[in-house]
């Protein structure tokens, strides 16, 4: 039992990661299921900018590669071929670049300096 538990969460936190990609809620009305949508994207490195939120204008696509990687094995049918929430951090934490982009960096300098006065 405990074993599915950590399965059903790994799973979970597959879906969750489309919803915070995509800015999408978990279901829609018109579209059904949002991970049902996002397969259609995930593996295709040509479209896969398309689960990415239009509000978010600064992301990229090596990092995107990665999140949707990590999705896929999330998601897996085979639970023997889900990955642990260990593996699944390193995975995100060793590929995805969290230093902050100069162009953030500015607008945070600008942000700071406007606050100071």
């Amino acid at each position: 039992m405990y074993h599915l538990d950590i399965q059903g969460n790994i799973h979970a936190f597959g879906i969750l990661l489309p919803e915070i990609t995509s800015g999408k809620p978990p279901f829609c009305k018109d579209k059904g299921c949002l991970i049902d949508w996002a397969k259609d994207y995930l593996e295709l490195p040509e479209v896969m900018s398309h689960i990415v939120d239009p509000e978010l204008k600064h992301f990229s696509n090596d990092d995107l590669k990665v999140i949707c990687e990590v999705i896929c094995l999330c998601i897996h049918p085979d639970f023997s071929k889900r990955p642990s929430m260990k593996e699944i951090s390193l995975m995100l934490e060793s590929r995805i670049d969290t230093s902050l982009s100069i162009e953030l960096k500015t607008s945070l300098a600008w942000a700071e300096l406007a606050l100071s006065s």
